[in-house]
């Protein structure tokens, strides 16, 4: 992967933002799907988006609100 640290993926894993490594242990890899997926979280990011948009956003029309937030009518 290019240039990417395990500060910056293992948050966005955690996140559910990004997929795990195609392969664990010692040495993970992963793979241009991984790259792509960045690039857009880091788009995003760019544009002001925070990462809780940004989960909802990559995760579809579908994705539901979370609990935690405050209703938006009073």
């Amino acid at each position: 992967m290019s240039r990417a640290t395990r500060t910056t993926l293992v948050p966005n894993i955690a996140r559910s933002l990004l997929n795990g490594p195609a392969r664990g242990g010692r040495v993970a890899e992963y793979t241009a799907e991984h790259v792509v997926r960045l690039e857009r979280i880091k788009r995003f990011q760019t544009d002001g988006h925070t990462l809780l948009e940004i989960g909802r956003i990559l995760s579809g029309p579908s994705a539901k609100k979370s609990t935690m937030e405050p209703p938006t009518a009073w």
